[in-house]
């Protein structure tokens, strides 16, 4: 079962929330307020920020509604096997809205803020939390590395995700390093999506080589 009110999820919820009330008071609500940013980190999409400001609130909400759905449909059995990835996945959705909360927040209230270091920043603890918690799954048809040689093969199945626990880790520190020494847009960016889209390639090519390795013997 989907833990939706961890205390860790409580307290981004609570964020959330301080930063809307904060965010509802303080900033007049007509202002047209930065709900994105492009590579650059200048802000691309402008929003009254009474709209603004319940993007988060609403984007919680519904991760709510679908955690309790997942919980009320999926079969005991079938949570079990998934459920650290699937807890973890709760987690950082409500982590990517408390971190767009704050962001639009701080940004309409005045203070200017390295959107993209902090971007990159968010990428890279995103990539140590999926690393933490991939070797810890067991074979399920929801999260994970779902190829056709882990679904078919338990073996495949725990061999891939502790080698894509140690190459999501490795991402995730390069990510932090790089938004931790400053380096400049676009490549900060750049580099965290590379990050995340080779340790992907990287996890699935590993599978598909252990498969051909085990049809050899």
């Amino acid at each position: 079962m989907i833990r939706v009110f961890s205390p860790l999820n409580v307290a981004m919820l609570t964020a959330i929330g301080l930063a809307f009330g904060y965010g509802w008071f303080n900033i007049p609500l007509d202002k047209q307020v930065a709900v994105h940013w492009d590579i650059f980190g200048q802000p691309d999409s402008l929003m009254a920020a009474s709209y603004a400001l319940l993007i988060a609130p609403i984007g919680a909400s519904l991760i709510v509604i679908g955690a309790m759905a997942y919980n009320a449909r999926i079969s005991q059995n079938e949570q079990a096997a998934g459920k650290s990835l699937v807890n973890a996945s709760v987690t950082i959705a409500f982590a990517a809205m408390c971190f767009a909360q704050l962001m639009i927040v701080i940004q309409a209230s005045g203070p200017g803020l390295d959107i993209t270091r902090f971007g990159t920043l968010f990428v890279g603890f995103v990539l140590l939390i999926i690393g933490n918690y991939l070797p810890k799954s067991q074979r399920n048809k929801w999260s994970g590395i779902r190829t056709k040689w882990t679904l078919s093969s338990e073996d495949n199945w725990t061999k891939t995700h502790q080698f894509a626990g140690r190459i999501f880790m490795l991402a995730g520190l390069a990510a932090v390093l790089v938004g931790v020494i400053g380096i400049p847009a676009p490549y900060n960016l750049g580099i965290a999506i590379f990050c995340l889209a080779a340790s992907t390639i990287a996890s699935i090519a590993y599978s598909y080589l252990i498969r051909e390795s085990a049809g050899a013997e």
